[in-house]
């Protein structure tokens, strides 16, 4: 899975995509949500702290 979001991720025009859109762009958008929280975690993703992660925060490539 953090091969299908990392590539989903960079592979977008600009690199920034929602929380929400990078979740549906997976497999098994459940599981891909997890596992963009571990990736943010992990800070191979970033995110604007600024506000609380929601549907629309936006996420890109680092």
């Amino acid at each position: 899975m953090r091969d299908q979001l990392l590539t989903i991720n960079r592979g977008r025009k600009g690199r920034v995509m929602t929380f929400c859109e990078l979740a549906d762009a997976t497999s098994v958008p459940s599981v891909g949500r997890a596992n963009i929280v571990r990736l943010l975690w992990q800070r191979e993703l970033g995110v604007d702290l600024g506000t609380p992660l929601s549907d629309s925060s936006l996420i890109w490539a680092p």
